[in-house]
């Protein structure tokens, strides 16, 4: 299983990855860059692809934040995070299951509403004259 891991380095930037080890991706960076912290780390979840989270914390979370180990402790920071990795997923999966509950009632409830009136044949109006 991989894991979602963003680690800041002692130069101040952030790397972002879909890994196995989040320990050795945080050595790896630490030894290219003299030191390295992981801010976070978190499997996603509802089989969502790791790839797109990941794009999605470099383009629109990460740069609203300047790296460091200070970012380990920081509510926003780590509220913003885990609503894109976990809370943004999970509220999509809640909205397609509410959604599906209410056309299964409408279907239910309205079932003559929503179909077209059946059409009438010809031939039964001659048989009748």
């Amino acid at each position: 299983m991989k894991i979602i891991v963003i680690v800041c380095d002692s130069a101040g930037l952030f790397h972002c990855g879909f890994v196995k080890n989040p320990d050795l991706y945080r050595r790896e960076i630490a030894a290219q860059s003299g030191g390295a912290t992981v801010a976070f780390a978190s499997a996603p979840i509802l089989d969502r692809n790791g790839a797109d989270l990941v794009a999605t914390l470099q383009r629109r979370v990460l740069p609203r934040f300047s790296a460091g180990p200070h970012l380990q402790h920081d509510i926003r920071f780590l509220a913003s995070v885990a609503w894109t990795v976990l809370g943004k997923p999970l509220l999509q999966a809640q909205a397609v299951r509410w959604l599906g509950a209410i056309r299964k009632l409408a279907v239910v409830v309205m079932p003559n509403r929503l179909l077209p009136p059946p059409l009438h044949s010809d031939a039964a109006s001659v048989e009748h004259e």
